[in-house]
């Protein structure tokens, strides 16, 4: 009798593997601090990639997708932000060599705080085929929500005149005078999601060629709209929440052809940042010549673009903020204050926002710049080393719980929010918490508060109250 569950027993080889790289990544770990305490820049940078690595590919082993999988996603992009500024000092040695070292080592205590949540959640203890689920309607019925929503925001604030015609840096002040205009579009990418949830993870029949066009036209709409206005995040969420969700639909079993795809757009939203005002004031074809008469080998140095930015954070603080001494969970605490609208309560600035102010100019903050900032840092700032490891040590067991969840029950729920947990992961990553818990809340809850209405509705449409005679 087919239960619709199928164990997930791993292999004696996959068992020798699993303790071979858990040895690996311990024996790195311990290299590593070991380099910290013996004061070598070159050699903890070293050891801090491998241990990365050896945690990649052990968090591979313990996931039910393979490399493909939510929590070794999250974990590359940890990889990314923590290492770009090193593996460029390693080379160049144009930063601070002993700041270089000890914001390395506490990314190394974040690893390893992530690695061990992992292992202490373990692997999906079983698969099941998924509950057919139709979320069509509630995901289009948000799609057109989210897209009032959008029209609404920009038409009542600013207008679509000069919405549209005020260019990247003019949307930018804009959005600091009149607010998040944009909250629609969020809205928008977890509609779709709810869609695409419904089409991928089919059971029964065949998938519908209609909606497949739908799904993909979409997205292109969507991705080339964001585009022009200069702005990546929502374009990366859609675009990654689909990838992460496809990938969990095939158990991550996917063609060269998509992986290459991936690859590619992963790439292009890596340089995105530095055409996208010429793409955003000009069009798409003073863009395209900026990018073949301006392209420089340069932009592929992810030091110096937003991947490096939250690494930096730490090396410009380390000597003034941190001698102040340790903030005992005061920037978290704040963060539940802060959550509320800033026209009802402006409790005191997140911490993204006190870097800014501290280290750029006004110039470059009248247009709306920030720079974020690093959980590692804010981690640092509050509670030292073992600040760092725990924090890590939560996210992995929220990351990975999730994920398994997702794999052991297949339902929507688990599965959309494991979709968005990795983009979101890298949001997390380029800001403080206060900052990244004011934008989940107001940008992803609203959407999963009504679904849980839908649902309910729903229940009890197909299941009502008996009536008392």
């Amino acid at each position: 009798m087919n239960t619709g569950f199928t164990a997930a027993r791993p292999t004696l080889t996959q068992h020798y593997l699993r303790m071979a790289f858990l040895g690996l990544f311990v024996i790195s770990l311990l290299v590593a601090f070991f380099c910290q305490w013996s004061g070598t820049s070159d050699a903890i940078i070293k050891s801090g990639t491998f241990a990365f690595i050896c945690g990649i590919i052990l968090s591979t082993c313990l996931s039910g997708s393979g490399a493909l999988s939510a929590s070794v996603l999250c974990l590359v992009a940890f990889a990314f932000y923590a290492l770009a500024v090193p593996l460029h000092h390693l080379f160049n040695q144009d930063y601070d060599d002993s700041g270089v070292q000890f914001v390395t080592s506490m990314c190394v205590v974040g690893l390893a705080g992530q690695i061990f949540g992992y292992l202490l959640m373990g692997k999906p203890r079983f698969t099941r085929m998924p509950t057919p689920t139709n979320t069509s309607s509630f995901g289009l019925s948000v799609i057109i929500l989210g897209t009032l929503a959008l029209i609404i925001a920009i038409g009542a604030t600013s207008g679509f005149s000069a919405y549209f015609q005020a260019g990247y840096a003019g949307r930018a002040l804009l959005k600091r005078e009149v607010g998040p205009v944009e909250l629609g579009l969020y809205y928008i990418v977890v509609g779709y999601l709810f869609v695409a949830f419904n089409w991928l993870f089919r059971t029964s029949g065949r998938r519908s060629v209609g909606m497949g066009f739908f799904l993909l036209g979409f997205l292109g709409v969507f991705v080339v709209y964001v585009s022009f206005l200069g702005i990546r995040r929502p374009s990366f969420f859609m675009v990654f929440s689909l990838v992460t969700l496809y990938f969990l639909s095939i158990r991550g079993k996917a063609s060269k052809s998509i992986l290459f795809l991936t690859l590619f757009m992963a790439f292009l939203f890596g340089i995105f940042a530095q055409f996208r005002q010429v793409l955003s004031d000009h069009g798409a074809m003073e863009a395209l010549t900026y990018v073949f008469t301006h392209f420089d080998f340069s932009w592929f140095d992810l030091s110096s673009s937003e991947l490096g930015a939250p690494f930096r954070t730490m090396l410009d603080v380390k000597d003034t903020w941190f001698a102040d001494g340790w903030q005992w969970g005061r920037s978290y605490v704040d963060a539940l204050v802060n959550v509320f609208p800033s026209s009802l309560v402006k409790y005191r600035d997140s911490l993204s926002v006190e870097y800014t102010n501290a280290f750029f100019t006004q110039d470059y903050i009248a247009i709306g710049g920030n720079m974020g900032f690093f959980p590692v840092t804010e981690a640092y700032l509050n509670f030292g080393a073992p600040g760092v490891f725990f924090e890590f040590f939560i996210l992995g067991l929220f990351i990975k719980y999730v994920e398994n969840r997702a794999i052991e029950q297949a339902d929507v729920l688990h599965t959309v929010i494991c979709a968005i947990m990795v983009p979101w992961f890298f949001f997390f990553l380029r800001t403080d918490f206060s900052s990244f818990l004011k934008s989940f809340t107001y940008s992803i809850i609203p959407v999963f508060f009504a679904y849980t209405l839908y649902a309910i509705a729903q229940m009890f449409r197909q299941n009502p109250p008996l009536k008392t005679v």
